[in-house]
């Protein structure tokens, strides 16, 4: 994260083990600026702002691109 310095993050949670909106926040927290998206069906919880909820691998890819200058 460091090193790329991405403006966009998506978050896979196919399980509801893995679905904790906990660590949404401690991402956020720990890398300010960067828009942070929550992806896949295993989300169970309610996410925090600014945080979406991506339901599909395309959104997801969408969601990453948006934003993005022309190459």
């Amino acid at each position: 994260m460091s090193r790329a310095r991405p403006h966009t993050v998506v978050v896979w949670s196919q399980t509801p083990v893995t679905g904790r909106a906990y660590r949404l926040v401690r991402f956020g927290r720990d890398t300010p600026g960067v828009r942070v998206h929550a992806a896949g069906l295993g989300w169970i919880e309610p996410l925090p702002p600014p945080s979406t909820r991506l339901t599909t691998l395309a959104a997801a890819t969408t969601a990453c691109l948006q934003g993005r200058a022309p190459c």
